[in-house]
């Protein structure tokens, strides 16, 4: 994610990508604390940034499903309101952000809500195929 024409990284980038290795090392308390740092960083530099700030929050929500639903909730409604200021992000990652928003409303019992974000997520996906048929089959 080279962030200028010379290849180097913001701040932000690194964070961000020092917060996947260390969720993939399972070391969530550290990776939770480096991705809210990069997501704010990335906010404060918008434009195209503001994508990365939504995954940032996607992954916190993913790191609180199951333990701490009101925080995931938190952050997944954050994940989703970034994405609403995306105009260019990709409608698939869209998409995977509106399925984690129901599963964590559907985990906190709000059934209706889930529901909501569900059919969204259904509705972006058939228009992709519709657009690009079999191209994002895996969805």
């Amino acid at each position: 994610m080279p962030d200028n024409k010379k290849g180097k990284k913001s701040q932000a980038d690194i964070e961000f990508e020092k917060a996947s290795a260390l969720m993939k090392e399972k070391n969530y308390a550290e990776a939770l604390k480096m991705y809210n740092s990069a997501a704010e960083k990335f906010l404060n530099m918008g434009g195209k940034s503001l994508e990365n700030a939504a995954f940032c929050y996607y992954h916190m929500a993913g790191m609180h499903m199951g333990s701490n639903t009101d925080v995931a909730l938190t952050c997944i409604a954050k994940s989703a309101e970034v994405c609403n200021h995306c105009p260019d992000m990709n409608k698939a990652y869209e998409a995977t952000i509106l399925d984690r928003y129901g599963e964590i409303l559907a985990d906190a019992k709000k059934y209706k809500e889930a529901q909501g974000e569900y059919l969204k997520s259904i509705k972006i996906r058939e228009q992709l195929d519709k657009e690009y048929p079999g191209r994002y089959d895996y969805l």
